[in-house]
């Protein structure tokens, strides 16, 4: 490593890689100390999926690293080492920059709750390296125990590690000693009675007696043996089975059994939970996770066996995995997230994923797609309000129908916009079992733009805030309805709503092709194609066709133009262009009676 860069140990260096080049740094360090090398990419917006290892001074490979936790090793001796840093795939550039530590530094493997020690203080168990007060045990980890509460100081709002733990109830915690603070991380406070699982459950004869409701804190054993518990049932009994392990950020894939232990020597199986497939965000903002969840119901009085196990290999000499498994009675509730809609595809068949903001102009509307996470077999519809639009900011009917994962809601800017930008809320409620219940919608954001969703990673994750902008400037195209009013049709009938295409002097443009958004049933009808000179047309819609029910609608048309530049040179300008929202009502057909 005759390039490798001298830093000094308990540094940090910031830089970006290099494609198809591995970045190694040296440092003297003494012998017995326990070095933590982490990496911050994914955490600081960066597209570098790091890799690292620990060399000694003759080459031979130490230590390795393929996970944000980093790496951690004993040193054998007084000696320069080495440090080399790569993306996983050998690529580089300035999007791929880092921050890349290496010091005696706290490191926390795994936290788990040991007991609730009131209504909203829990105790937790920290496996971790170089943790204050702490002393390191036979397997090489430190071990300390805290109690922690929602209000601690030490304590903060996560942000999801994965989309599917948008449904969660996340915080983080750091551990600090006299080197410097650790890498936060995720967890969740119990919500059901807690139950510690024993050593002794990993055969099935010797499963852990358990009363649900509860909720069970263990690790997964790192030689991939199954944990067992057992729970007595009546016939008809309902419980809610979840299992958390990936969403609070383990390397794990669980699974979940639920056995009727009878008479006879074979138990038989009654439930088997996996991995859960559902995807609510669509591309860019995938909810499927590894972790299981389902509805259990007791056929008839009896003793009931739960097994539970990781079905990844699991390395002997790493931290076991965690898992928090909850059982309780159903209780259906939801979830929102937000994104700003990137499907206005520039090309047909194009698989690019670009990063879209909620910026709008005078005469201008974007789309933003609302994700219901449902919970415990939610169904039914959620009303959607927003709070705090800026001045001139109207928003489109808002309200996820019953069974559906999610809706494109509409915001439109008119004459009266200026130059703001404004945190806003939007806010979801529902009547659950004879109440009311309200959440307000987290708020995501894709991080760059994907040329290719197929082949290439979504950067995707959670935002501080929902915000809008608003620029007091016109857009250069504006698509209306004419006249601005509700439109009518009946459910077997068609309507033809007039639309007025107004360009600004300037620009000229090709024909372009736009479609609905903003309501599911529409979004697959044929492109309709505007010529780009005219000035008004009809765009028709076949409600029998599109099988759109009775109802109040609003949707926009959304295309892409391509311009032409009247003083070249210069790129000819390009715009994804949205109408303002069009109200629909879709009326029953007459009886016959009616009609005659």
């Amino acid at each position: 490593f005759p390039n490798a860069k001298m830093i000094a140990f308990g540094s940090t260096v910031n830089g970006h890689t290099d494609a198809n080049e591995i970045d190694y740094f040296k440092f003297y360090a003494h012998k017995g100390d326990c070095i933590v090398i982490e990496c911050e990419a994914g955490e600081i917006d960066s597209r570098l999926e790091p890799i690292f290892a620990l060399r000694d001074s003759s080459g031979h490979e130490l230590a390795r690293s393929r996970s944000s936790r980093g790496l951690s090793f004993t040193l054998p001796d007084d000696e320069v080492f080495y440090a080399g840093l790569h993306d996983a795939l050998y690529q580089g550039g300035p999007e791929f920059f880092y921050r890349f530590s290496i010091g005696v530094l706290p490191q926390i493997h795994s936290m788990r709750p040991i007991s609730i020690e009131s209504n909203d203080i829990t105790k937790f168990r920290i496996i971790g390296h170089n943790l204050p007060g702490s002393e390191k045990g036979t397997d090489g980890f430190d071990t300390i125990e805290v109690s922690l509460s929602r209000t601690n100081s030490a304590v903060n709002k996560a942000r999801f590690a994965i989309p599917a733990g948008a449904g969660l109830d996340l915080y983080e915690y750091r551990a600090q000693n006299e080197h410097g603070v650790s890498k936060p991380f995720p967890f969740a406070f119990p919500n059901q009675p807690l139950i510690a699982a024993d050593q002794t459950n990993q055969v099935a004869i010797t499963a852990q007696v358990i009363a649900p409701p509860c909720e069970i804190a263990g690790e997964f054993d790192r030689n991939r043996r199954s944990s067992w518990f057992t729970f007595e049932a009546k016939k008809g009994d309902t419980w809610w089975f979840e299992l958390i392990s990936q969403r609070l950020g383990s390397a794990s894939d669980p699974l979940l059994v639920v056995q009727q232990v009878g008479k006879s020597d074979e138990p038989a199986d009654v439930l088997e939970l996996n991995d859960a497939d559902e995807n609510f965000g669509g591309i860019e903002l995938n909810t499927k996770s590894r972790d299981p969840h389902g509805r259990f119901e007791a056929k008839a009085n009896g003793t009931y066996r739960i097994e539970i196990k990781d079905l990844f290999t699991r390395n002997r000499e790493s931290a076991p995995a965690l898992y928090r498994l909850s059982i309780h009675r159903p209780q259906p509730d939801f979830r929102l997230v937000t994104i700003p809609s990137s499907l206005a595809l520039p090309q047909k068949d194009s698989k690019e994923i670009a990063v879209v903001t909620t910026n709008l102009r005078r005469k201008s509307t974007v789309s933003v797609k609302v994700i219901a996470l449902r919970q415990d077999g939610f169904n039914g519809p959620i009303d959607l309000s927003w709070e705090g639009l800026p001045k001139g900011v109207r928003s489109s009917i808002g309200r996820i129908d019953e069974g559906k994962s999610g809706i494109a809601v509409l915001l439109h800017g008119d004459e009266s916009i200026e130059n703001a930008s404004s945190p806003v809320k939007l806010l979801g409620s529902a009547e659950i079992s004879g109440t009311k219940t309200s959440h307000q919608a987290v708020a995501a954001t894709l991080v760059w733009t994907t040329a290719d969703f197929a082949n290439e990673r979504i950067f995707s994750r959670e935002c501080s805030a929902n915000m809008v902008s608003t620029i007091a400037e016109t857009e250069p195209i504006h698509i209306f309805p004419l006249p601005e009013k509700t439109w009518e049709g009946t459910s077997t009938g068609k309507v033809s709503i007039a639309l007025m295409i107004d360009r600004a002097p300037e620009f000229k443009m090709d024909t372009f092709a736009v479609t609905p958004i903003g309501t599911p049933a529409l979004e697959n009808m044929k492109e309709f194609e505007i010529a780009g000179t005219v000035t008004n047309t009809v765009f028709d819609i076949d409600l029998a066709q599109q099988k759109l029910a009775p109802g109040n609608y609003q949707f926009a048309l959304r295309g892409f133009a391509r311009g032409k530049r009247a003083k070249p040179p210069g790129p000819d300008p390009e715009y994804t262009v949205y109408s303002d929202p069009i109200s629909l009502k879709v009326s029953a057909p007459p009886t016959t009676a009616q009609a005659k």
